[in-house]
């Protein structure tokens, strides 16, 4: 399923809004004067325009909330997970309640020597291909009930600073969690930012799949988009972003 051009439509948009931008007004005998209307009170959510500059991505590290909340939400969470990638792609899987937990994959033979980088055809520890291993993942993630409470800070960290440049984090979640902790996702984002760029590390960006329609109110998944700089998403419906 290739529904990358979502993104990608996005981009060009931004492209052809800047196009229209340099060209400079319109004569004046072109023009249509429309009367002005009062200003209206801006929307509690609004669709920004999107940045030219989207990160290229050939692998997906999927960051899912487990914990009790999700508990009848994790079937339309399992979905997602075909959502972002295309034929070849690289595929892993965080999952996270108080604490994060990194599926070890499917195991297979790799081509490469231990002390040698392993390239685009071979197969990290970690890691799988889609959709050749589609089944493999939707019994993994199947095997979850939602229990537990919730902390996204150390599996955000974790993804963060394990993510392969060339990899795109989605975070799905309900956002039933606290934003405000001193040390909490918030900061996590943040330090693991910084952290990529002290390490000389490509920059990652982050998309935020809210699982229903009053989650993607919520505060915390909001500022987790826009931190993450990948836009808030739900359900095939992009929402708002990327910065």
């Amino acid at each position: 399923m290739r529904r990358l051009a979502i993104i990608f439509l996005l981009v060009f948009s931004a492209q052809q809004s800047f196009a229209q931008q340099i060209q400079g007004p319109k004569p004046v005998e072109d023009q249509i004067i429309e009367p002005e209307e009062p200003p209206t009170a801006p929307l509690p959510l609004q669709v920004q325009e999107p940045t030219q500059h989207v990160v290229p991505f050939d692998r997906v590290m999927y960051v899912l909330d487990v914990s009790g909340s999700m508990r009848n939400k994790l079937a339309d969470a399992i979905i997602v997970t075909d959502t972002f990638c295309s034929d070849g792609f690289k595929a892993a899987v965080v999952t996270f309640t108080d604490y994060y937990a990194r599926w070890e994959g499917v195991p297979e033979e790799h081509s490469h020597a231990e002390d040698e980088a392993c390239g685009p055809n071979c197969l990290e520890p970690g890691w799988i291909w889609l959709p050749a291993h589609r089944a493999e993942l939707f019994s993994y993630l199947r095997s979850f009930i939602g229990a537990g409470s919730t902390d996204p800070t150390s599996a955000l960290d974790y993804a963060y600073k394990n993510a392969p440049a060339g990899t795109l984090i989605v975070f799905i979640s309900d956002g039933d969690f606290p934003l405000m902790l001193e040390n909490g996702p918030r900061s996590a984002i943040r330090s693991a930012q910084a952290w990529r760029v002290e390490h000389d590390l490509a920059p990652v960006q982050m998309l935020v799949w809210a699982t229903s329609e009053a989650d993607s109110h919520r505060e915390s998944l909001m500022e987790l988009a826009r931190l993450g700089g990948g836009g808030l998403w739900r359900a095939d419906e992009h929402l708002t972003g990327p910065w």
